[in-house]
This record gives structure tokens, sequence and C-alpha cells, in this order.
């Protein structure tokens, strides 16, 4: 016997077969196996996509309900402790429980100008003699009184911007200020 003789035909192709058996169905477990590993990562991945859709649908809810319990204490006219209703209207705004704000805007009281100044000027203004007009706000543009001084820079820039004469308007205008 010869130990240092080569294989055979025949073992050769054994060997072969023999590794193509196993070859197929090792590949297939291979592959079998990375398509179960992508499934559990989707499956992972969607289970973390509920959970926090659920969260969220929690957080939702508990708002949802202490929202309604805010609007019934409201509507029955109570106040929980710790909350400040703000009411704002024409007349101002009102904060309840008074004094709790710490700070409210004070609305700026403008007095009522006396249109009787004016009435000479607007007269004229408003029955053709705009050029007149203008020079009598001019003249009220002036004054010492600071609502009469106003009003006539904005009747002035009026009488302007009708005329066409836009930067001598605009002018009255940021007087006014």
């Amino acid at each position: 016997m010869r130990f240092g003789r080569g294989w055979s035909g025949s073992s050769r192709r054994l060997t072969l077969l023999l590794a193509g058996v196993l070859l197929i169905p090792a590949l297939t477990l291979i592959g079998l196996g990375l398509a179960l590993l992508e499934q559990d990562r989707e499956l992972s991945v969607q289970r973390a996509a509920e959970r926090r859709q659920a969260a969220a649908d929690r957080v939702a809810r508990a708002l949802e309900e202490s929202l309604a319990a805010a609007e019934g204490l409201l509507s029955a006219g109570t106040i929980p402790e710790g909350a400040l209703r703000i009411t704002v209207s024409a007349a101002g705004i009102r904060t309840d429980p008074p004094g709790c704000a710490l700070w409210t805007p004070a609305p700026m009281g403008s007095a009522e100008v006396n249109p009787r100044p004016f009435a000479e000027a607007e007269l004229l203004e408003f029955r053709g003699s705009a050029e007149k007009a203008a020079l009598l706000y001019a003249q009220m543009a002036g004054s010492l009184r600071e609502s009469v001084r106003a009003g006539a820079l904005l009747r002035l820039a009026r009488v302007c911007r009708r005329a066409g004469r836009i930067p001598a308007a605009w002018h009255n205008l940021t007087a006014a200020r």
C-alpha cells in the first residue's frame, strides 16, 4: 500500500458531491437566519413605534381630562388654586383673583380731542378749499396744547396726502408722534 498516492477520481467526486449536498442546505440556513434577523429588527422597530403611539395617546387623554376638569371648574365660577383667569375686553384687562398677575399692561388713556378748534378748517377742507384749510391746520400745529397740535398735524397730513404731496404728509404724520 502506498500512502503517498493521490486521490482517485471517484473519491474526488464523492467529496464534491458531499460538499454540494452540505453546501446548499448550509447556504439556505444562513439565508433564512439573516431573513429572520431582519424580521426581528423590523418587529422591534414596529413595537417601539407602537409604544410611542400608546404613550402619546395616554398623554393626550390625560391632557383632555385635565382641560375638561379645568373647564368644569371655570364654568362653575371657581378657579383652582394656583390658577389665574385673565379676561380681555374693550374695557381693559381683568385678572381673577385680583393682584395675582405679576404684570398687566395699563391701557393708554387717550382723551378725546375736542373737534371745535378744527371745525372751521374742516369745513374749508371738505368744501374744496384744501389750501386754506392747510394754512389753518399749520397755524394750529404750533399750539401749545398737545391734543390740538397732534390733531392739526394729522389733519394737515390728510390734506397733503389728498393733494398728492406724500413726503409732506409723511413728515406731518411723524411729527404728530
